[in-house]
Order: C-alpha cells, then structure tokens, then sequence
C-alpha cells in the first residue's frame, strides 16, 4: 500500500465521518467537520512543504 500524506488521511478521514453526519441529517455539524478538517489539512500540507528535505546519500 502507499504511503500518503497525513493531510490526505486527515482530509479522507474527515469526509467519511462528514458522510456519517450527513446520513444522519446533522448537516451543521458534517460542515464544521469539513470546514476544521480544510484547515488543519492546510496547516499540515504547508507544514510537511517548509520542512527540509532530507538529506541526500
């Protein structure tokens, strides 16, 4: 299996759970999840963007 980015999971995660919500009609609360999820999302891509790339062997 591929390794994805921890945004990509939290995102994913984040969706499914939406998904729950939504079945149930909680719509307010699927869109606040959504919308927490976007920014911690974004918090981790800009994150895992400015960390120093490893070094080469």
């Amino acid at each position: 299996m591929e390794n994805f980015p921890a945004y990509y999971t939290m995102l994913f995660n984040a969706i499914t759970d939406a998904l729950r919500l939504i079945g149930k009609s909680r719509h307010a609360d699927a869109a606040l999840l959504l919308k927490d999820a976007q920014i911690h999302a974004e918090d981790a891509y800009i994150e895992a963007d400015s960390s120093p790339a490893s070094p080469e062997d």
